[in-house]
């Protein structure tokens, strides 16, 4: 079925956008355990300020349009949420993290049987 898009105000197209899009979804610390608790997510540190974040934007939202059936894409304003920054350790802006189910067994496990491993070697 096909629309016509000339007969939609500019509202209505405004509203059906997200649905059509991939959606980049604003994270905060009482929204973050929810969202993420299931699938893939890349999760975006940024600051309103920085100017690299203004370039980076557009090009994360492009991603997230073009992936949105693979994986989920957040966006965290660390300078609000300053604790969820701590906790993923961001430093610099943007900075872009992955968080997956179970990736953090793979990361304990790698480094206590594998880097422990070779150190003692």
């Amino acid at each position: 079925m096909l629309i016509n898009l000339k007969k939609w105000s500019y509202w209505q197209f405004l509203l059906i956008l997200p649905l059509a899009l991939g959606k980049v979804v604003q994270l905060t610390a009482e929204n973050f355990e929810g969202e993420t608790l299931k699938g893939q997510w890349y999760i975006e540190f940024y600051a309103p300020w920085c100017g690299h974040c203004k370039n980076f934007g557009p090009i994360y939202e492009k991603a997230s349009e073009e992936m949105k059936d693979k994986i989920n894409f957040g966006q965290v304003d660390a300078t609000v949420e300053k604790d969820l920054a701590e906790t993923f350790h961001v430093d610099h802006y943007p900075t872009v993290k992955l968080c997956a189910e179970h990736l953090h067994f793979f990361l304990i496990y790698f480094y206590f049987f594998i880097l422990k491993k070779k150190k003692e070697n």
